[in-house]
């Protein structure tokens, strides 16, 4: 198996896993065993697993980042109350979004197919992606960087900017993004453009309804921050707009 990184892993198949929460049980057909050692050095704690799509689609789940909490909600009586925007999304084993990428100096947008996943720190697209579009030449500054560590190892990216990325009516302007270098694993792959990660997420209410194949971003306290990127040696850089 292979995840961000380039290295492959050999994971185990669990069967029937029981996962409960106060008040909440869950019930999964499948769920992998997948080492995890050499990522809790790099997450600053250890790391005992991920709650992955296949438990999150059996509920309507709320996940607030001004509070810190995650909320799970009976899919056949919730009703959105909030103000957010209503995304569709395409679920094919993870949850996918229709896209716009503008860059600087360009008019017209490029069309992206982005995942969204709450476990990635930062917006990454991957890297073909970023060869076809020469998305490296169109940042204003860039720095290469260890971009993150996944299940497959390091990640390696050139860390610069876009003008905007548009999800449905949502603009999201200069955001600091990760062009992928990796050569195998997730950020290698064509099949789909890049990922949308917790460093956009977390600037939204984000209530994902797998049901209704649809998820509501609703811009919180988080949204106008300022993008920034690790502060130590040369990727300061990136602090200037």
């Amino acid at each position: 198996m292979g995840g961000a990184g380039e290295k492959q892993v050999d994971m185990y198949l669990i069967n029937n896993l029981k996962y409960e929460l106060p008040g909440l049980k869950f019930t999964a057909e499948n769920a992998f065993a997948i080492p995890f050692d050499g990522m809790s050095p790099h997450w600053g704690r250890r790391l005992e697993g991920l709650v992955g799509g296949n438990l999150i689609s059996c509920a309507v789940t709320e996940i607030d980042y001004v509070e810190k909490t995650v909320c799970f909600h009976a899919p056949e009586t919730f009703q959105y109350q909030g103000k957010g925007e209503a995304i569709p999304l395409d679920l094919k084993g993870w949850p996918f979004v229709e896209a716009k990428i503008f860059l600087t100096g360009e008019q017209d947008p490029i069309n992206a197919y982005l995942m969204l996943d709450t476990g990635l720190r930062i917006t990454s697209f991957n890297s073909p992606f970023v060869k076809e579009n020469g998305l490296i030449e169109q940042s204003p500054q860039t720095v290469k960087s260890m971009t993150g560590f996944g299940i497959g190892g390091e990640s390696w990216g050139i860390i610069g900017r876009v003008r905007a990325i548009q999800i449905g009516s949502i603009i999201i302007e200069n955001p600091v993004v990760d062009f992928s270098q990796d050569e195998k694993g997730a950020l290698a792959t064509d099949t789909y453009s890049g990922i949308i990660g917790a460093d956009i997420l977390c600037r939204f209410n984000v209530v994902f309804d797998y049901a209704k194949k649809q998820v509501f971003l609703e811009k919180n306290a988080y949204f106008s921050r300022p993008f920034e990127f690790d502060m130590s040696i040369s990727a300061g850089l990136l602090n200037s707009t």
